[in-house]
C-alpha cells in the first residue's frame, strides 16, 4: 500500500479508488460489501461501498452520518479520504479523540445518494433504520453506535440496538455546522472522548 493511499483527498485519485476496489475482497469487508450490492439492487439511488481501509466486521465503533454526499458516489466509497471537507474533518477529529481506525466502520442512516432529494421524509428515515438493523447484525463486536447529525440521531429510537452496546450521539462535522456555531467541534470532541472511554472500559 502507498502511503498516499491513507491521506486527506487521496480518493480523488483513479488509482487509489482502484486499489481500495481490490481490497474489498478482504475477509474483514467481504461480508459488507455483499450487504451494499444487495442494497444496489433494492434501492434507487447510489450506495456506496464500506471502506476496506477501516476495521469492517472486526469494528467496535459504528459510525452512522445522515446520507451519502456527491463525492461519496463519485469515489464509490464511505471513507474519511473522500475528497471534501466532511471527510477530512471527521478524520481528523477521530484521530485527535484516539480512536484506532481498525475500530471504526462508517455508515449512514440512508445509505443511497440521490441528487434529486432534497428532503429526507420520515419513511426515508424508517426505510434506512431497517437497513441499519441489518448492517448492525454483522458487526458481532460492536460496543457503541455514534449517530452523527440531527437526522440520524432521529432515526435511531427506530433502530434495533443490541443489548450491551451504548450510543453516543455527536454534531455533524460538515464545514457549514462547524463554522455556523463554534460549539460544534468542541461537541464533537467530547463526543469522541466518550467514544475513546467505551473502548478502553
Amino acid at each position: 500500500m502507498l502511503p498516499r493511499d491513507d491521506q486527506p483527498y487521496a480518493l480523488r485519485d483513479l488509482a487509489v479508488r482502484a486499489r481500495r476496489r481490490r481490497a474489498l475482497t478482504k475477509r474483514h469487508v467481504a461480508p459488507l460489501k455483499r450487504f451494499a450490492a444487495r442494497l444496489r439492487r433494492r434501492l434507487p439511488g447510489a450506495v456506496p461501498d464500506f471502506d476496506p481501509f477501516d476495521g469492517g466486521i472486526f469494528a467496535r465503533v459504528l459510525l452512522v452520518a445522515e446520507r451519502p454526499g456527491p463525492k461519496a458516489r463519485e469515489t464509490g466509497f464511505i471513507s474519511r479520504e473522500n475528497p471534501d471537507q466532511t471527510a477530512r474533518n471527521s478524520g481528523a477529529l477521530l484521530n485527535a479523540a484516539g480512536i484506532p481506525r481498525s475500530d471504526t466502520v462508517r455508515w449512514n442512516i440512508l445509505p443511497w445518494y440521490d441528487s434529486r432529494r432534497a428532503k429526507i421524509s420520515a419513511s426515508d428515515l424508517s426505510c434506512g433504520a431497517g437497513y441499519l438493523s441489518e448492517l448492525i447484525a454483522l458487526l458481532p463486536h460492536l460496543r457503541v453506535i455514534v449517530f452523527v447529525g440531527r437526522r440520524a440521531q432521529r432515526a435511531a429510537r427506530m433502530v434495533v440496538i443490541p443489548a450491551g452496546v451504548k450510543v453516543v450521539n455527536c454534531p455533524h462535522p460538515s464545514p457549514l455546522n462547524l463554522n455556523a456555531d463554534r460549539r460544534q467541534r468542541p461537541a464533537i470532541r467530547k463526543a469522541l472522548k466518550a467514544v475513546a472511554a467505551i473502548l478502553r472500559e
